[in-house]
């Protein structure tokens, strides 16, 4: 921690010279990127204010983009104002810019099939009551079909057991406003899916980054981790982890299991990237879910099937958990949009879900063979089926400094600060989505820059151009 101690302008109020101070003193270079600033109280006690003056001042400071709040760490300096967005949306926001940030699939030819549905739901005499609040956890017949694709991807699902929700990440949230409250520890793997770390920012809840290998967590780091921290819940993405790829066996997903029903940790699992494995069940291992259904939440969604738009998801609870999960409905969206899941449900009817899962899995594995054969020479993590690479760079870049010079190069990537439990130095890697954009042209050509841009020796020049 750094024992910063601001030079105050009398004339202003207190809170706003606090932040003009620690503007200026970032500036100036006193403080440095990743600096952990003094608790609230320490500042407010050397500065002789009370401790409501310091935290205003902190929250403006984090409204201008100077610092960064962690639930249970502090604050820290934030990396520079014109480091590039920790996430993009699809678009391209400047001609010849290339777009990996954003981890979402390519569209593909999903969409034709969606506008016929829309034409078609828009011609039916149902639409009327699909305009209308729906029930808490969804209308029968859509859960009844969303109990099928569900089991499709190799759970043992009953429609009593579903919420449909507006996307995994609402389905996540329910799960988590469910089973946790403010201060509470939340196991995951070091580094994991940045929506997960803005939930628990919004919840209040302290992630703890748990040891993994390369099929993902390990169960005796779990158990330790369980024991040293009394978490009940974890959150994993046990099939091509975000994003790293690992893809957990049946075998170490039954350890899993294990060691949560020993110490009766909640599970909440992400599921969203299992249709790209190969597409027979038995060569893909089953879900957490499959092997402790008792104390598992599932999530999944249409949304890395092309249909992002839509905002579908599925939450599978354990019954006991019903009451709780109706709160979190109420709280969060009344109930769930009829309409996008009427349109799901059709899709899924029709077989265009099926058909637009296999023209993904054949789209990505393309696009990896094309990166893998681009980086070749890099060290790399990936799956030859995961819509993301984790790319490891040489010593002489930051994961920061380097996703800045990939922006000045046209390429927009994901830095490991941005999906790192924890402020740990020595991850310096960047993700790389290979779904995100429109051809695969666009991929090559981001490619080819990004592994030019790696292999400089002695990147100063590009830097003292940021």
């Amino acid at each position: 921690m750094t024992n910063w101690i601001p030079k105050l302008d009398p004339a202003q109020p207190r809170y706003l010279a606090i932040a003009d101070a620690l503007a200026a003193d970032i500036v100036a270079g006193r403080l440095k990127p990743g600096d952990r600033l003094p608790t609230h109280r320490d500042l407010a006690w050397n500065l002789k204010v009370t401790v409501g003056t310091v935290s205003r001042a902190y929250r403006e400071a984090e409204r201008r983009g100077l610092i960064l709040g962690e639930v249970g760490r502090g604050s820290f300096v934030a990396p520079p104002a014109q480091s590039p967005p920790r996430y993009r949306n699809r678009p391209n926001e400047r001609p010849g810019f290339v777009n990996l940030s954003a981890n979402v699939a390519t569209s593909g030819p999903i969409v034709t099939d969606a506008a016929a549905a829309f034409a078609e739901l828009g011609q039916d005499t149902i639409l009327t009551r699909l305009m209308d609040y729906q029930p808490i956890f969804g209308d029968a017949e859509q859960l009844e079909t969303a109990a099928e694709w569900v089991q499709s991807h190799g759970l043992a699902v009953k429609p009593s057991e579903l919420a449909l929700t507006n996307g995994a990440q609402h389905a996540a949230m329910l799960a988590m406003s469910a089973l946790a409250r403010s201060g509470d520890a939340v196991l995951c793997e070091p580094l994991t899916f940045y929506g997960m770390k803005a939930l628990a920012r919004m919840l209040e809840l302290k992630l703890h980054g748990v040891e993994m290998d390369g099929e993902g967590i390990r169960p005796e780091a779990l158990d330790s981790a369980c024991r040293a921290t009394g978490a009940r819940l974890l959150y994993t993405v046990p099939t091509l982890q975000n994003p790293t790829a690992s893809v957990m066996s049946d075998a170490r997903r039954a350890e899993i299991a294990e060691v949560c029903r020993r110490h009766e940790v909640w599970v909440v699992e992400d599921d969203i990237y299992a249709f790209l494995l190969p597409p027979t069940l038995a060569e893909r291992p089953a879900p957490i879910a499959q092997h402790l259904p008792e104390l598992t939440l599932y999530t999944n969604s249409v949304s890395k099937v092309g249909l992002p738009g839509l905002r579908v998801g599925y939450l599978r609870f354990p019954e006991k958990l019903r009451g709780l999960i109706d709160n979190s409905v109420r709280a969060s969206g009344v109930s769930p949009n009829g309409v996008s899941h009427e349109i799901a449900r059709r899709l899924i009817e029709s077989g265009a879900i099926r058909r637009a899962e296999d023209w993904q899995r054949e789209e990505i594995a393309a696009r990896q063979a094309t990166a893998r054969a681009i980086l070749d020479g890099h060290r790399i993590q990936t799956h030859p089926n995961s819509m993301h690479l984790w790319l490891h760079l040489p010593q002489v870049w930051t994961a920061e400094r380097f996703a800045l010079a990939a922006e000045r190069a046209g390429v927009g990537v994901l830095p490991a600060s941005t999906i790192s439990c924890d402020r740990s130095p020595g991850v310096e890697a960047v993700r790389l989505s290979l779904g995100c954009p429109a051809t695969r042209s666009e991929l090559e050509t981001a490619l080819f820059r990004l592994r030019d841009l790696a292999m400089q020796e002695d990147p100063a020049l590009e830097l003292a151009a940021l």
